[in-house]
């Protein structure tokens, strides 16, 4: 049942345009499916890019970056972001060419048959390594549009950056020393139509969490 994607991948035998072009189609789903289940720092759509890379011949990569950059676009497209600028050429094209050079760097123009031994493996698993630390960059100039300074703490953030809802009410409830605090106090703020949400590092979902999922109730639960 692998054999014959993995042969198809691996062009050996030579497969024909049409049947690269059914590969470039399915790739361009999978990214657009891998994006959706992704987050933040579990980004699914690297690793497809790293796997596919490795699995396929140089000469054929070709029809993976095309699929790549179509999916970037599309996706780029649904939210509204222009395609001819140099932001989506750092973030939906270059990341490609990164891993691209450091797979053709370490693995060779020729896709390996298989993980033979643990080298191959650790291999492997440093091309991603490097690929991601070369992309980070591009990320983190591109992507990160406000600028941190030791100077703007998150005290100076709050001031500067209030949030406001419709109407002119504040939905800031304030700074609280822990994280079960502010979400008492969003909760004391909370409207009937309004869904809390709490994000952010482990610190703060878990001090949310520490004895389970809380049970809190608001104003208008009461009356």
């Amino acid at each position: 049942m692998v054999r014959a994607p993995l042969a198809l991948l691996q062009d050996s035998p030579p497969a024909s345009r049409w049947q690269w072009a059914l590969v470039a189609v399915a790739s361009v789903l999978a990214w657009l499916a891998f994006e959706q289940l992704s987050s933040q720092l579990w980004f699914l759509p690297a690793g497809l890019r790293l796997a596919l890379l490795w699995l396929t011949p140089a000469r054929r990569w070709g029809w993976l970056g095309a699929s790549e950059v179509a999916a970037q676009a599309v996706k780029s497209l649904v939210l509204g972001y222009p395609l001819f600028t140099t932001t989506f050429l750092a973030v939906c094209v270059a990341p490609w060419l990164v891993y691209a050079a450091v797979v053709l760097a370490l693995r060779g123009p020729q896709p390996v048959p298989a993980f033979e031994g643990p080298t191959r493996m650790i291999v492997f698993l440093l091309a991603g390594l490097l690929g991601a630390a070369g992309v980070s960059p591009l990320l983190w100039m591109f992507l990160v549009t406000v600028p941190m300074s030791t100077a703007d703490t998150l005290a100076e953030q709050l001031d500067a950056h209030a949030a406001t809802a419709p109407g002119g009410k504040s939905r800031v409830a304030g700074r609280h020393a822990t994280p079960m605090e502010a979400l008492r106090a969003a909760v004391s703020l909370a409207d009937p139509a309004d869904r809390i949400v709490v994000f952010g590092s482990f610190f703060t979902v878990g001090g949310v969490l520490q004895n389970g999922v809380p049970r809190l109730s608001a104003k208008h639960l009461a009356a």
